[in-house]
């Protein structure tokens, strides 16, 4: 009779476990699945800056910038894609850099996370390249995207930006 009490109560016990695991990972912090998503938006601006497509780099600015920088233009954009000495032959991640986390009672508010990449040109020049993005704000969705790129030519030291912007964060 004891065997039959136990055995409900230990897969009750599992059930519970994998609804508590599961509940946390995706309301208390950052998947290996959201990390993916991350690297892979990161990828897509390489990508345009490779293809030297300004007007999908603006659209990847998150929607608040871009209507509060006036001078996030494509013709802005395009500036910053023509510092880029040659065509971009290849690329390489070279750490994840900065990122940021905020967690609440009610789960997480925000997160952001920089990526940093080495592009290497068919002139034989090479730049460090980063990004800033927010992936995840709660409460201002219109914060959601890329917030900034740096780009350092790694030869002159000399650099551009593109939209170097800082929002209010009243509430978070």
């Amino acid at each position: 009779m004891a065997r039959l009490v136990k055995k409900p109560i230990l897969v009750a016990m599992i059930i519970t476990t994998i609804m508590m695991l599961t509940a946390c990972s995706s309301k208390w912090g950052i998947t290996q699945k959201d990390k993916k998503i991350m690297a892979d938006r990161s990828e897509e601006c390489v990508k345009a800056f490779i293809d030297k497509d300004a007007e999908r780099l603006v659209d990847m600015f998150c929607s608040y910038v871009v209507e509060n920088r006036k001078d996030l233009t494509v013709k802005e954009t395009q500036r910053a894609i023509d510092f880029i000495d040659g065509n971009i032959t290849s690329y390489e991640s070279e750490s994840t850099g900065i990122e940021q986390e905020h967690s609440t009672g009610n789960g997480i508010v925000y997160y952001s996370r920089s990526m940093n990449y080495r592009l290497y040109t068919d002139k034989d020049k090479q730049y460090a390249f980063s990004i800033e993005y927010d992936y995840i704000w709660k409460k201002h969705k219109d914060y959601e995207g890329i917030t900034s790129i740096h780009i350092t030519d790694k030869d002159s030291h000399k650099s551009v930006d593109i939209c170097d912007f800082s929002y209010p964060y009243d509430d978070q």
